[in-house]
């Protein structure tokens, strides 16, 4: 599902998640000081019980990547998980060239999650927003 429409509970997104118009943000065509091309980082967050931890790294691998790979822009994926408290939290950071890349991906709302069944099924709460960060330096 776009945009944050799936069912089911979700995170409470902090205050300022969303809130940052990808119209307000810069984008530089490189950075002079260490030559990298511009790149745009996505991340978003999900948790699951951990009787059930392994659905979404699985529905992540066989669903997700493909259809991340087929898309124009798309440089790469990061799937990170750790303990928090009685669950496990997932976090995603995806790779893009630039903001028209992610609206390929996302849509015009580029700020709203896109939370796929799959997804929904294996996470007990999610966000429904995501952030975006301009890579300034990567070593």
């Amino acid at each position: 599902m776009r945009g944050g429409e799936a069912l089911g509970p979700r995170l409470r997104p902090l205050p300022t998640r969303g809130l940052v118009s990808a119209a307000k943000l810069r984008y530089r065509q490189g950075n002079q000081r260490s030559g990298i091309s511009p790149m745009i980082i996505r991340e978003w967050r999900g948790r699951a019980f951990p009787s059930s931890a392994d659905a979404y790294p699985t529905h992540f691998r066989n669903h997700v990547v493909p259809e991340l790979q087929a898309l124009t822009g798309f440089i790469g994926a990061h799937l990170s998980r750790r303990t928090l408290d009685d669950r496990i939290e997932f976090v995603v950071l995806t790779r893009w060239k630039d903001m028209d890349a992610i609206r390929g991906f996302a849509g015009d709302m580029v700020g709203k999650a896109v939370v796929e069944p799959g997804a929904v099924a294996a996470l007990i709460e999610f966000d429904d927003f995501v952030e975006h960060y301009e890579v300034v330096e990567e070593i």
